[in-house]
């Protein structure tokens, strides 16, 4: 069978890997070490409840069951297994467990063995754990399995048409408790039907926290009033970026609680900590304020530590207020720093929170906190300064062109050559555009806030956009992708101008994945078992010269020939111009042009 093939395999490569590694070797050990625990400690005379969880972070989503049983049902004893060492290392002591141990691989003798000494009268598995052989030799056996915090996606291998025969492992489950819809819905599609959706039970956990959570004095101490950066158990790749940075800014502090509390990581931390460090063990309320990094070197306190951490601005944030919102959400709590980009929204209780100690106390009821709301007409965002269409003098045709764009939402192309006032006039396009609608405002505010494009203490985005990327930019970034996609120079241009100077040089591949979005206004970015889509609502502006060297029909200047000329004109594809509504040629003014007061476009 090939999945017992796959199972050995693994378990081959974990055995190697424990030969050069402190962390497969505990593994391989306490994998060893099950079957007697379990023949020493178990009670043959209870009835147990068995949980298993890969990881600690499984084990946090299955905790609050955990104890909601242990408080309400005490005539059962709990059997709590891990994977993987991270989890049962942490985990091995805790009190809300009868027998903590590591489950072996999921070879058909070590599951015969298992179940044989456990003899669980019913199993619960956390998340992501669908061991085929366990499975099934519960299911044989009559014993009642169950799938706690699960969640599914189309591109695992249950919705596969190679996963047919491995998806029959989820017909073994009495039930499945699923966090979202999504996964119901796919689970629907392979005749999986005994599930519920009961969201995520991390979020149980959190609440739990909060009530449990206790003051440490000696850090409290240590923070002070300073920006204080807590890292949770963080790992050496994540400590190499944030401790960079650290070093680089003297006006905050830093808390680490790392993954692994080992004499060898604490001190390759300490090697690169460049400001006063302590480690929270040595720590006293003389020398913890004489510290700018404080290491916790011990396990338990990282959920209280967490309230001590300053509250950073993040991206986004009026996208997650909208649909929260939509799905009926009225109170929101955000970082102070993001607070001003959604205070435009009515008919929610909007507030700003400095950190996470205040957010608590606020949710406790022990403080109150103002409520934001900023009426639309009252954000004060004017254009920007020295920029008036008045500043154009001449170029009758040009100026007359550009309002009718404007004026339809129509595509303009301008032609002529270099200092004739292309660049100029598109640049003051969008201060001739009608001011933006608070449902415009919104959304644009909502793209530029998802893009991190906002800038520090940004509000609710009342001017047109105007984009004009360069002419090296890619197909990628002006019409959206990348690993995690995000919106484009198109989509970011929405309800505003986007403007391609020197259209020719752009590369051809970039060019002409800009016909679809312009004709339905919208770009669609396709990935597996997933679709995103971005709105590309603009005006298109471009701007380009007549000829490679900008100077044709000056034939006292221009030294193109014909050929040429149609060569340079012929990188612009039929389709694309199609898309250009108006197309009009400029020529230089005559000096005395510049004497001439334009049109201003104040009021």
């Amino acid at each position: 069978m090939i999945y017992n093939l796959v199972i050995y395999i693994y378990l081959f490569g974990v055995k190697v890997a424990g030969l050069f590694s402190a962390k497969p070797a505990k593994m391989v050990k306490g994998h060893r070490e099950v079957f007697d625990i379990l023949r020493n400690k178990i009670d043959k005379n209870a009835r147990y409840i068995w949980f298993h969880a890969a990881s600690l972070g499984e084990f946090e989503q299955g905790r609050p069951l955990i104890e909601r049983i242990r408080k309400e049902h005490p005539e059962y004893k709990i059997l709590q297994t891990f994977f993987s060492p991270s989890g049962y290392e942490v985990r091995k002591n805790y009190q809300g467990a009868d027998l903590v141990c590591y489950l072996p691989f999921d070879t058909p003798r070590n599951v015969r063995r298992f179940v044989e000494l456990a003899n669980p009268c019913m199993v619960f598995f956390i998340k992501y754990e669908f061991w085929q052989n366990y499975l099934n030799e519960l299911h044989r056996r009559g014993i009642p399995t169950y799938s706690v915090s699960s969640i599914f996606r189309p591109n695992q291998i249950f919705f596969r048409w190679y996963g047919k025969r491995y998806s029959e492992v989820l017909r073994t489950f009495a039930h499945l408790f699923v966090q979202n819809e999504v996964s119901e819905e796919l689970l629907a599609t392979i005749g999986v039907t005994d599930v519920t959706v009961v969201g995520d039970t991390r979020f149980d956990r959190v609440l739990d926290i909060c009530h449990q959570a206790k003051q440490l004095p000696l850090v409290e101490k240590f923070k002070g009033d300073s920006l204080t950066f807590v890292a949770g158990s963080s790992w050496g790749p994540d400590e190499d970026i944030f401790i960079k940075y650290f070093n680089e800014h003297p006006e905050m502090k830093l808390v680490i609680a790392p993954h692994v509390v080992s004499d060898s990581h604490l001190r390759e931390i300490l090697d690169k900590v460049k400001r006063p460090c302590i480690r929270y063990t040595e720590a006293t309320e003389e020398n913890v304020t004489q510290a700018d990094c404080l290491i916790i070197d011990c396990y338990g306190l990282l959920s209280s530590i967490y309230r001590y951490g300053s509250v950073q601005s993040v991206n986004g944030v009026l996208a997650m207020v909208l649909e929260g919102k939509k799905q009926g959400l009225r109170q929101f709590l955000v970082p102070k720093g993001n607070v001003k980009e959604a205070a435009v929204l009515e008919g929610i209780s909007l507030y700003g929170v400095e950190s996470l100690s205040e957010t608590l106390r606020f949710l406790r009821g022990e403080i109150s906190l103002k409520k934001v709301y900023i009426p639309f007409e009252k954000w004060d965002e004017s254009q920007e300064e020295g920029l008036d269409f008045s500043d154009i003098k001449g170029q009758e045709m040009m100026k007359r062109a550009a309002e009718i764009a404007v004026s339809g939402r129509h595509n303009l192309l301008m032609i002529g050559p270099p200092g004739s006032g292309k660049t100029m006039l598109a640049k003051r396009l969008p201060t001739i555009l009608p001011p933006m609608t608070l449902e415009e405002s919104v959304e644009v505010t909502r793209l530029y806030s998802v893009c991190g494009l906002l800038g520090e203490h940004a509000s609710v985005l009342k001017k047109r956009p105007f984009r004009a990327p360069h002419h090296t930019t890619t197909a990628a970034a002006l019409t959206g992708g990348g690993r995690i996609p995000m919106p484009g120079e198109i989509t970011l241009a929405s309800k505003g101008i986007l403007f391609l100077d020197e259209l020719p040089e752009f590369s051809r591949s970039a060019l002409e994945v800009l016909r679809q979005p312009l004709e339905e206004q919208k770009v669609t970015i396709a990935r597996v078992g997933s679709s995103y889509e971005y709105p590309s609502d603009c005006s298109f502006v471009a701007a380009m010269n007549p000829c490679r060297c900008g100077y044709y029909p000056n034939r006292d200047k221009c030294r193109c020939t014909t050929a040429d000329i149609k060569r340079y004109l012929a990188k612009i594809s039929e389709p694309l111009l199609d898309r250009m509504d108006l197309c009009v040629e400029t020529g230089l003014p005559e000096f005395s042009l510049y004497e001439k007061k334009g049109e201003t476009s104040k009021p």
